[in-house]
């Protein structure tokens, strides 16, 4: 029986089995899991917001880490946020990050694919903060399976893992990413793979992203894919119906 485990997955869910709304009825659920061939496992752990850094939270970031070293997984998907840095506008990246970043998220794992989170791009008005880290946590990825015809754009791909097609999508700015990423999707199913999608901001869930229900979240639905994971929102209290 083909299967795929999450080991840990701290990340906040976008949607299980998208679906499409009902106006009558709420949100309704597709059945759209692959046929799956037989005898196939995949072990992923998925993490975002982890963050090193002064204003990560050190104890709770090393506790994780020992927790998915210790199911040894077959790849690592990291949902974006690697630093959180307490200058504002800095203007570079201290070694010291990546150095932590290399040794607890780029060592223990064989196979590592990244999204870029805002907190790790060049520091804007609106994310004073940010560290501009990015450059030299992108490499330390293991990049994506080779472009077809329809190239995506910078921080975004796909690659398969073992039973699985996981595409990255990047958040800033969002770009509808149908054109590139709907051919290997179908790709992917004629394969029998699972299809795994992994953004930085989710398309619902929270009530500061509602208008992105009838942009972002439609444009991920229509996809279909079996699994969308997403991070930047931390805390359950920041649910919205």
């Amino acid at each position: 029986m083909k299967k795929i485990i999450f080991l840990l997955t701290l990340a906040l869910f976008v949607d299980y089995s998208i679906g499409v709304p009902s106006p009558a009825a709420g949100w309704s659920v597709q059945n759209i899991m692959a046929p799956f061939p037989k005898d196939t496992t995949t072990r992923i752990a998925i993490v975002g917001d982890t963050g090193t850094g002064e204003r990560a939270y050190a104890p709770g970031f090393s506790a994780v880490q020992k927790a998915m070293q210790e199911t040894m997984p077959d790849a690592l998907l990291h949902l974006g946020d690697f630093v959180y840095q307490p200058e504002l506008f800095p203007d570079s990246c201290p070694d010291r990050y990546i150095e932590e970043i290399k040794k607890t998220l780029v060592a223990p794992y064989p196979l590592r694919l990244f999204v870029a989170g805002d907190n790790d791009l060049p520091p804007e008005k609106w994310k004073p903060k940010a560290s501009g880290c990015w450059d030299k946590i992108d490499p330390l990825d293991s990049g994506f399976d080779p472009s077809g015809k329809h190239s995506p754009r910078n921080f975004e791909g796909t690659r398969v893992v073992g039973n699985a097609l996981i595409g990255i999508i990047h958040n800033y700015p969002w770009q509808d990413p149908t054109p590139w990423l709907e051919p290997r999707i179908k790709e992917a199913r004629e394969k029998g793979l699972w299809v795994i999608l992994a953004v930085h901001e989710p398309a619902l869930t929270t009530a500061w992203y509602v208008d992105k229900r009838d942009t972002i979240l439609k444009q991920l639905n229509a996809l279909q894919p079996d699994l969308v994971f997403a991070g930047n929102q931390h805390s359950y209290e920041r649910f919205h119906p």
